[in-house]
């Protein structure tokens, strides 16, 4: 779905994903991309994940009365969900609304990733020990690397959610391409997929949730630029990464390197 990647970057912007090492193998060995249900990082992460600024919960009080800022605010929601007001006597406009946005949660997946240099902070936030490599690609290696009809790779927008408001909506998953900007630092760059028929499931079952975790087909030997090591990692752990990694995918032995991080200062 490159075309509709709501907020697309630069094709040769570097991407990275922070994680454990045996996530990486596992990810290696089953040529497969893990993602995360939305509602997962809700309750771990940020309970304000796919949801909307104040300003703009306020502005669909014509909702109510059926007009269009439905369309205006969730671009496809009115053909894609086959729950419009009528389908329950006596819900109401917001009613619809706010169980539409509950079932986003619990049927879309994402993987994080962050645009930009290497960052220190995401090494503490992602691998707190030693024990931690970050993948390095670029923005259109990632993007390209996604097959699935389901699937968008886009940025993640920030701002803030007490006097933001958002931009018309042009896809019913954009609220998930949007946080506030508390989190900015992290540069994000997901991986969302979103099936418009488990969208209706959820939708119609409040009990319904799809898996913690999807997987994703994917080539890693076609996107891994470089496998970065752990700045504060023993300098022996590079080579056991590399013993690890080539032991699943040999083609990528070459590019495992301890992080630049560690290099020395000019001495005063």
């Amino acid at each position: 779905m490159a075309d509709l990647d709501p907020f697309p970057l630069d094709d040769n912007v570097a991407v990275w994903r922070y994680s454990q090492l045996w996530k990486l193998l596992s990810a290696l060995q089953t040529q497969k991309l893990y993602l995360a249900l939305l509602d997962e990082l809700r309750i771990k992460a940020d309970p304000y994940e796919a949801s909307v600024p104040a300003s703009t919960h306020n502005d669909q009080v014509p909702i109510f009365a059926g007009n269009s800022a439905m369309q205006q605010f969730f671009g496809s929601c009115e053909a894609a969900a086959p729950c419009a007001p009528s389908d329950r006597r006596g819900e109401d406009g917001w009613t619809r609304v706010a169980r539409l946005r509950r079932g986003l949660l619990r049927c879309t997946h994402v993987s994080c990733w962050r645009w930009g240099e290497e960052s220190e902070a995401m090494w503490r936030l992602y691998c707190p020990g030693e024990d931690g490599v970050a993948i390095r690609t670029t923005f259109a290696r990632l993007r390209d690397s996604v097959n699935d009809p389901h699937t968008c790779v886009s940025e993640v927008k920030y701002f803030d959610y007490k006097t933001g408001r958002f931009p018309r909506h042009t896809h019913d998953w954009d609220p998930a391409f949007h946080k506030r900007i508390a989190f900015k630092h992290e540069q994000e760059v997901r991986v969302l997929r979103h099936d418009v028929a488990d969208w209706r499931a959820v939708s119609e079952d409040e009990a319904f949730r799809l898996s913690a975790g999807y997987e994703l087909q994917w080539d890693p030997v076609a996107v891994i630029d470089e496998i970065i090591v752990h700045p504060q990692s023993a300098p022996a752990y590079c080579d056991t990464v590399k013993r690890a990694v080539a032991g699943v995918a040999p083609a990528l032995a070459d590019k495992v390197k301890r992080s630049e991080l560690v290099t020395e200062p000019v001495r005063y």
